[in-house]
């Protein structure tokens, strides 16, 4: 789970810099900063876990 959101914030910081789409851009960069929280919830979570 942690790969997939680690991958997921990869690719929307990517778009969020440097998308061609001024909308898709938009959203990716509104959307990161969640992203961002729920990769670190996940890590907390597995830190746990272990």
């Amino acid at each position: 789970m942690v790969e997939d959101h680690e991958k997921d914030v990869t690719a929307f910081a990517a778009t969020a810099s440097n998308g061609v789409d001024a909308d898709v851009k938009a959203f990716a960069a509104k959307a990161l900063p969640t992203l961002r929280m729920h990769l670190q919830m996940i890590k907390d979570i597995q830190g746990k876990m272990k």
